[in-house]
């Protein structure tokens, strides 16, 4: 009987190394995932920080399916990370990157919740409404200066370097006209 179990336990063992070995430890990274240096951006307005601001950074050495990117918290500050398939790190890939930013404007209705509610149903007032809306909209400055927004106009640069975290500060009044 012992030797039956030691049998089914030296198998369990060998069976258990080998899926350890080929499965690489668990690691996860995907062979084509780049090294990384972390890196936070701060955006600023006025000088207060802004929320929000979804910002892209576009490796200049390109990765298929890589995503970097950050979101701005109540601070200003983004914390990038690096998306290949269902895995991400903090950090940008190293070597030279673009930067973008951009801010969905939130709606601003100018009626009451009340009024609008009164409005029910009625398609043409609804209709009338929306275009209205669309337009005192259109009418509004950017949250973010254009320039800012496309990877073909933006000025802003990062080069990152093996273990040299950046830290990127963007004043917004800097890039209004």
């Amino acid at each position: 009987m012992n030797d039956i179990c030691s049998f089914y336990f030296r198998s369990v063992c060998l069976s258990l190394l080998i899926m350890a070995v080929v499965s690489g430890c668990g690691s996860g990274v995907p062979a084509d995932f780049p090294k990384v240096t972390k890196c936070t951006i701060i955006v600023t307005e006025n000088e207060k920080p802004i929320e929000g601001v979804y910002v892209q950074v576009i490796p200049q050495q390109e990765v298929s399916s890589l995503s970097v990117v950050g979101r701005t918290d109540a601070s200003g500050k983004a914390v990038i990370y690096s998306h290949l398939g269902t895995y991400q790190k903090v950090g940008v890939p190293l070597g030279s990157s673009t930067v973008t930013l951009n801010k969905q404007r939130e709606l601003e209705h100018f009626k009451s919740d009340a009024e609008r509610e009164a409005m029910g149903q009625d398609i043409v007032k609804l209709d009338a409404y929306n275009a209205e809306l669309k337009q005192r909209m259109a009418k509004l400055p950017p949250l973010v200066p254009p320039v800012l927004t496309k990877k073909a106009s933006t000025p802003l640069k990062i080069d990152a370097q093996i273990d040299q975290p950046i830290e990127l500060t963007i004043n917004l009044d800097d890039y209004r006209k």
